[in-house]
């Protein structure tokens, strides 16, 4: 997580989701089907990952405005999802 550095919850998830879909392409005989990870992780993750990615690009260049920066970047209050 851009923000907070906390991963495991995410690996524990996507790593389901990958084994989910590894079964399902050798049960078809088609590794093709290994792309519906990517989307399904993205479906599941891709949103709060990129919202935390702005918030970190902000909290970098915001450090100036020290109480504006904190409530726009910690997940903890609710100008972060704004």
């Amino acid at each position: 997580h851009p923000v907070t550095g906390a991963g495991i919850a995410a690996a524990v998830v996507c790593g389901g989701m990958a084994g989910k879909w590894a079964a399902r392409a050798v049960e078809k005989d088609d590794a093709g089907v290994l792309t519906r990870y990517d989307e399904a992780w993205q479906d599941f993750y891709g949103g709060a990952l990129d919202r935390a990615y702005r918030r970190r690009r902000a909290m970098e260049s915001g450090w100036g405005d020290f109480s504006r920066t904190v409530r726009l970047c910690w997940i903890a209050f609710r100008d972060y999802y704004a």
